[in-house]
């Protein structure tokens, strides 16, 4: 197809601009004037989908600035370093995209832009107005930076500048193994006991934890899918995979490593995780006691009776005892002191912790009390169980 003035005019602007953002800036004012880029005020624009989704933005973002602005304005589309990138010029140009900006920057959560309006679409990452042609770079640099560091905002947000270039460090060490499997073994009890609240605290922390002790995007991505995987993995050992509607495995995945932020992956988490509770508040009177089982084993060392978990589970609490003997044959208190002397003794035989400090790491209040415990459940004295390095 032939080539038109205009098409050559944009290709022209288009070289021009990706080649002084990338440090090529000494062209004659003559040229910047024939083109229609000469200005003495610029400023560079990144754009991007405000979150994940497989489908491209359906509206354009020059198109929803005009019809908001009412305003037409100098501006070129170019592509550098991968990144969708917006230079506009000249001073209306600039105060018309910074108008835009300002209403999308005070949109400090989602629900402040109608969901599904045209501005709900889109993020933008702006770098500072640069008053020469040879700047373009710099204002580019910084928006580049601002897009990086808006992956871990605490808050979901529509627009970022750079106002704190410290880079956050990454602790390595606190984000490993370990602190996957604590969150797992706390979120998974937190389903199993249907406490939305908590859930959704614990996952508030999980967000501000990572969003402020993590520096690596890919870590950030890799913990929050371990995370989920981890929760899927046990609910689909200890229940029927079938009723709970989980997630298309690639789906999640892609879902968790294209987020845009780790609020929106947390979010995705989170709306699974209330899929799961809601998926096994149907279950049958066998699991409900694989619940209380599972919740014994891991909160051995709290105030657990009958009346104060019976409410959690759906039960009274006559009712609830009477099919936890008829499952297990033992009563829920003598379970629970089972597990409290099995931990005791793995503590007692692994370290040199005094034997009062251990009733309390496994929930007795009274070491009298503890004592008499220990002895009927493993036949000698809590020291001399140590003593005998059994």
């Amino acid at each position: 197809m032939e080539r038109t003035y205009t098409d050559e005019l944009k290709r022209l602007r288009r070289a021009i601009l990706v080649g002084s953002i990338n440090g090529y800036t000494s062209v004659p004012e003559l040229h910047l004037r024939s083109v229609y880029i000469y200005s003495d005020t610029y400023m560079v624009v990144i754009a991007d989908q405000f979150r994940y989704s497989s489908r491209p933005v359906k509206y354009n973002l020059v198109d929803i600035i005009r019809a908001f602005e009412h305003a037409e304005m100098s501006y070129e589309e170019i592509y550098v370093d991968g990144y969708r990138t917006f230079v506009f010029i000249g001073k209306h140009a600039v105060q018309t995209i910074l108008n835009i900006f300002t209403k999308l920057e005070a949109a400090h959560d989602e629900h402040s832009i109608e969901k599904g309006a045209p501005l709900d679409s889109y993020f933008m990452a702006c770098g500072s107005i640069v008053s020469s042609f040879a700047d373009l770079g710099k204002s580019f640099k910084e928006a580049v930076l601002a897009y990086s560091s808006r992956f871990f905002n605490p808050q979901l947000v529509h627009a970022q500048r750079l106002t704190d270039k410290t880079s956050l460090s990454c602790e390595l060490h606190r984000f490993d193994d370990d602190y996957v499997k604590a969150e797992v073994k706390t979120i998974v009890g937190l389903i199993q006991l249907f406490d939305r609240n908590n859930l959704s605290e614990n996952l508030n922390a999980l967000n501000n934890d990572i969003c402020t002790g993590c520096g690596d995007r890919q870590l950030a991505i890799n913990l929050l899918a371990n995370i989920y995987f981890g929760v899927r993995e046990h609910f689909l050992i200890l229940y029927n995979a079938s009723n709970i509607p989980f997630a298309d495995y690639s789906h999640a995945l892609n879902r968790i490593s294209q987020g845009k932020q780790v609020r929106e992956i947390v979010d995705f988490l989170h709306d699974q995780f209330i899929m799961i509770m809601k998926s096994i508040g149907y279950s049958s009177r066998e699991s409900i006691i694989d619940d209380v089982i599972y919740y014994v084993n891991h909160n051995y060392m709290k105030n657990i009776t009958l009346e104060n978990i019976a409410p959690v589970f759906g039960y009274n609490s006559s009712y609830l005892g009477k099919i936890f003997y008829e499952r297990t044959h033992m009563r829920l208190n003598a379970y629970l002191d089972s597990v409290r002397i099995e931990h005791a003794k793995e503590i007692l035989k692994e370290s040199s912790i005094q034997v009062y400090k251990v009733a309390e790491m496994v929930g007795y209040r009274n070491v009298d009390y503890f004592h008499m415990k220990f002895k009927k459940y493993a036949g000698v004295s809590p020291l001399e169980y140590k003593k005998s390095g059994v």
